[in-house]
């Protein structure tokens, strides 16, 4: 819907336009449709786009309630329409036990990366050993080297 006073658009619902300050007036502007087709047409187009049928002056929503029954069936038919409804159907959330087999995974992961960062390799006997090592003149040194 235009202002009648400054030419911008505004909505239907407005009762001042909110460019100029003016009051809207009562006349609604009603879309126009095709009596032929049904298919919406702009103000001022003398014929329709999608049939070729004349269009007059009285042909508007309003009068020709083929308007919105065509609008559903080309919702209901469109592609776009039904490939988004396909895809929503078919996204499955992540079960329960599924967060728990990742949760458990993460937790043996960290646990594995605590056990490898503590392992260390004795350098007076050679052998492997868990935990802090001792130092010794620059050597890391086991338990049981350390108390022999």
């Amino acid at each position: 819907m235009t202002c009648k006073n400054c030419g911008n658009e505004i909505w239907q619902e407005m009762l001042y336009c909110p460019f100029c300050g003016h009051e809207v007036e009562d006349e609604e502007e009603q879309a126009r449709v095709c009596p032929q087709c049904g298919r919406p047409a702009e103000a001022d187009d003398a014929f329709c786009g999608a049939c070729g049928a004349r269009l007059t002056e009285s042909d508007t929503g309003a009068t020709n309630p083929t308007l919105i029954q065509s609008m559903k069936s080309d919702l209901q038919q469109s592609q776009t329409v039904q490939t988004a409804k396909a895809q929503l159907s078919s996204l499955q959330l992540v079960s329960p036990r599924t967060w728990l087999l990742i949760g458990a995974g993460i937790i043996a992961l960290i646990f594995v990366i605590i056990l490898f960062s503590n392992i260390h390799k004795c350098d007076y006997c050679g052998d492997f050993f868990f935990g802090e090592p001792y130092h010794f003149f620059g050597m890391e040194v086991c338990d049981d080297c350390w108390n022999s």
